[in-house]
This record gives C-alpha cells, structure tokens and sequence, in this order.
C-alpha cells in the first residue's frame, strides 16, 4: 500500500523479459513496486530484484497508483483492464508498453474511458538485452496530461521517448518501426547470399 503521498507505488503485470529488466531499473533507482506474473520462475526472480509480489492482478491494481503492462497476449490485456474495472481504483495511469493488436488496445480504451482511467499506448522499440540498460525507446500515444505525469518514470528506464499524440499512434509507429527492422534484415541477408556467390 501507498507509504508516502510523494512517492506512489508502481504497479508491473508481465514480468517475462521486457518487464523484468523495466522492474530491475526501477528497483535500483529506489522505487516502490507491487507485481504480479503467473510464472513461478518469474515471480521469485522478480521478488529478488525487490518487487513486492500480489497473487494476483486485482491486488496489484489496488495497491498501485500506475500501473505499468507488459503482456504477451491481448487477452492478458483483456484480462487486466477486467480488474481495473471490477476494482474501480483510483489509477493515474495505466500505461501499455506491449505490442498488441491496436484493435484490442482501442476496445480497451473504451472501456477504461467509462471508469475514468487514463490509458497510454506506449510500445517498447528495443531487445530485451538493450531493455537491461535501460536502451530502448517508447512510442507514446494517449492523454497528453497522463504521458507527463507518466514521462519521468518512463525516463527510468527507456532512453528515448517520443510523444505521438492520439491513442493508437504508438502502436503504429512501432509496427513502423518492426516493418524497417525486417527490410534491414532482408537486405542484409540478400546481401551475404551475394557476397558468398561472388566468392
């Protein structure tokens, strides 16, 4: 639960490669965190990095004043905002940093709107060895109040980031992005073929 007024408590549903480095970095710079993963392996890993762990999501979401995802799947999404919505909690801010279909993401908007719980789509750009330094960029999209409220926690653990404006514009500069990595990847390949052909 909330100790100090000025100092809120950070909430991480999702602790697999992605969320676990973001809790890392925020546990070493001195943040109050409250997670929940429902792998056992990444729960102990987790609570070493000094997450205090809930069994589950609704209890994360009670205790946390932000509530950052990091989730595989758009019905863990689903999912996640059921809780938000049954626990009807005072959130700030629940900020999406996985790469989900934009569809599920616009649904979920919809319904979080009706509760009055700012929602940002703020995919994570970067690999999960560049995510352990703190290398990565967010593509943030959504309530621009929520987005600076939100920017000096993001700053903790992302090197980059860029305000896209509306809700969903984050997602789409990452597959944007996804789409540029993958021609590289082409090319390069397309490349080597050549240069093994030519002798």
């Amino acid at each position: 639960m909330r100790e100090r007024a000025d100092t809120p408590v950070i909430g991480i549903l999702g602790l697999g490669i992605m969320g676990s480095a973001i809790a890392n970095l925020l546990a070493k710079a001195g943040l109050d965190l409250v997670g929940f993963d429902p792998d056992p392996i990444q729960q102990e890993l987790a609570k070493d990095m000094g997450v205090s762990m809930r069994p589950g999501a609704e209890a994360v979401v009670r205790d946390a004043e932000i509530l950052l995802l990091s989730l595989p799947t758009h019905h863990a999404l689903n999912d996640t905002v059921d809780a938000v919505v049954r626990v009807n909690t005072s959130i700030r801010a629940l900020v999406d940093l996985s790469t989900l279909e934009l569809e599920h993401k616009l649904t979920n908007l919809t319904r979080l709107n009706t509760v009055g719980v700012p929602f940002l789509d703020c995919p994570i750009s970067g690999t999960g060895e560049q995510a352990k330094t703190g290398d990565v960029s967010v593509y943030a999209s959504g309530c621009e109040e929520a987005y600076q409220h939100c920017r000096p926690l993001l700053q903790l653990f992302a090197s980059s980031l860029h305000y896209l404006g509306e809700f969903g514009n984050g997602t789409k500069m990452k597959l944007v992005a996804n789409l540029l990595v993958a021609i590289h990847n082409i090319a390069t390949a397309e490349a080597m073929l050549l240069g093994e052909r030519c002798g």
